[in-house]
């Protein structure tokens, strides 16, 4: 699966979502958007993006943060 930037948008304030990528180098770039979105402009009610990325499965998963919200995938 390629991970878009509307996959990204479209995960609620306070959800987790599973994306299963083809390889370690889309996942890569899931990883890239979450950051740049970090950047550039998070939908409402998001606060923060985090991420965790599963190798062996080429799964990665995505937080989005919202207000009061711990990171909870990068401890």
């Amino acid at each position: 699966m390629n991970v878009t930037t509307e996959d990204i948008r479209s995960i609620k304030p306070g959800q987790i979502r599973p994306f299963i990528c083809e390889d370690a180098k889309k996942m890569q770039s899931a990883a890239t958007m979450v950051s740049q979105m970090k950047r550039y402009g998070m939908p409402e009610g998001v606060t923060d993006y985090e991420f965790q990325k599963f190798f062996d499965e080429n799964i990665i998963l995505i937080h989005a943060l919202k207000e009061g919200d711990e990171n909870v995938l990068n401890r």
